[in-house]
């Protein structure tokens, strides 16, 4: 998302902190019975800070889980990876 988008460009995580934010507001009569965690990540940029709490909980698991000390390091890398595969197929989606 670009950070003019919202109007935010003084800070790196601006954008992606109003981006969560209008994400609950937009959700926010969902209910109970359903866990909504906002996870707004910028392209090239910072991860909002509910986007950090759930990877950082989900790679701890993964570790304690795996055992594997780099499994953590390897699920950021994947959820990197397939923001950008999305953000090129969207930007040649637009350009056809």
């Amino acid at each position: 998302m670009h950070p003019c988008r919202f109007g935010t460009n003084n800070r790196a995580s601006a954008a992606c902190e109003a981006a969560e934010k209008a994400k609950a507001n937009k959700y926010r009569g969902l209910g109970f019975e359903y866990e909504f965690v906002l996870f707004g990540v910028e392209t090239l940029g910072p991860w909002g800070p509910s986007a950090r709490r759930l990877f950082k909980e989900t790679a701890k698991r993964l570790v304690d889980i795996t055992g594997d000390r780099r499994a953590g390091l390897d699920l950021g890398q994947r959820i990197i990876v397939a923001i950008q595969r999305e953000e090129r197929c969207q930007y040649l989606r637009n350009l056809a």
